[in-house]
């Protein structure tokens, strides 16, 4: 017998533990900032919604046997409010008693109010789910495009994890130093001429979503309050490294675009946003790969999107497979959208920078948020040295 319900606060510490058992450590000692960080992200957030709520399963006398996250964003699709539920992490617990746990929870989520559903992270089988259940892969965002700065770092940092040798990195990213001193000034992002950037603050995501985005028929509804709350949570996690996001105008003040990064010191920046006004989006992606060369990174990488393809293909991108994103909606007109390319979907609005799995959770709270000291990034003049 099980029961699925909404998440409560109460659930917390009894999900912590299943997540350290079947997602961390393989052991119930999870540490002591993982269940508050689960209130933070799934219950407390500005856009937390209770009609589309992370979602538990119960068996015999209570027990957790599986979880499965809610990540609510507020769209607008021609010209009307939607709701996106971005669902993640879905976790069963390993005990035989679980059973079919995961396929319903999954299941009941996707029968909930939002009207549509999305996640950029899914698992091989939790794919499998997705698709049984009616969902469909949307193809460019299954894309991950890379651009290099720096070939040996980021060969090293591409390839070593991978295969598991991440020990040998430092050794094999000094023996590469100087092929890339002679390599980066070939592959090495200059500066633009015809562009300025500054700091993305929350208060300009907010007032510029609109204007960034009007041209698409679906598109984030950033306010002030969630922009605050989403920058602060994603400036806070020393496992992604530091947060660049920089507004993008040209020489006369006008507002071309932005970008989102996270930047780990000499390893490879992964693109969180990058929103670019029609016609635009070369001039944004050229300030995009500065910053990220200046700060000293081996190469940059994010998911394909539509209203950036030709301008990456323009600009000598490598294209490889990536993560399924996969979609749920009973709309065939927000499918159709979506699909099409007249969607601004991007990482930032999804669970993909979540880092439950990453971060150790125990370090003490700031304002309510788990921190760690991290280094800035370096200046250009410090990266050309690099």
């Amino acid at each position: 017998m099980t029961n699925v319900r909404p998440f409560t606060y109460g659930d917390a510490p009894a999900v912590a533990t299943l997540y350290e058992r079947v997602m961390r450590s393989r052991t119930d000692d999870a540490p002591p900032l993982l269940a508050p960080a689960l209130v933070r992200y799934f219950l407390d957030h500005p856009w937390a919604d209770p009609e589309i709520p992370a979602l538990v399963c119960e068996g015999k006398g209570g027990r957790i046997l599986g979880f499965i996250g809610s990540t609510v964003r507020r769209m607008i699709f021609d010209g009307r409010p939607v709701r996106l539920g971005c669902s993640g992490p879905l976790l069963r617990s390993p005990e035989p008693s679980a059973g079919m746990v995961g396929a319903l929870l999954q299941r009941a989520y996707l029968a909930g109010r939002q009207d549509f559903s999305v996640t950029d992270g899914a698992t091989p089988d939790a794919a499998r789910l997705w698709i049984g259940m009616g969902g469909r892969a949307v193809d460019l965002p299954s894309l991950d495009w890379m651009k290099v700065f720096r070939p040996a770092r980021f060969a090293v940092e591409f390839g070593f994890d991978r295969l598991g040798l991440t020990r040998w990195k430092p050794a094999a990213s000094a023996l590469g130093t100087p092929l890339d001193a002679v390599a980066r000034r070939r592959l090495g992002a200059g500066k633009p001429d015809d562009t300025v950037s500054e700091e993305l603050s929350p208060d300009a995501l907010a007032a510029f979503a609109e204007e960034g985005t009007g041209w698409a028929r679906l598109r984030p509804a950033y306010d002030r309050p969630f922009a605050d709350w989403l920058f602060a949570e994603m400036g806070a996690l020393p496992s992604r490294g530091p947060l660049s996001r920089r507004l993008v105008r040209d020489r006369e003040g006008r507002v071309l675009g932005w970008h989102v990064a996270f930047v780990p010191p000499g390893g490879i920046a992964e693109v969180m946003q990058v929103v670019a006004k029609p016609r635009m989006a070369g001039a944004v992606i050229d300030d995009l790969f500065h910053t990220m060369d200046a700060a000293g990174a081996a190469g940059v990488r994010g998911r394909l999107e539509a209203p950036l393809q030709a301008a990456l293909a323009e600009r000598g991108v490598l294209i490889r497979r990536g993560v399924p994103a996969l979609i749920h909606t009973r709309s065939r007109e927000l499918l159709s959208a979506i699909a099409l390319g007249e969607a601004v979907l991007t990482r930032l609005d999804g669970e993909w920078w979540l880092p439950l799995h990453l971060e150790r959770y125990e370090t003490v709270p700031a304002k309510g948020r788990a921190t760690a000291s991290r280094p800035a990034l370096p200046s250009a003049s410090d990266a050309a040295m690099s």
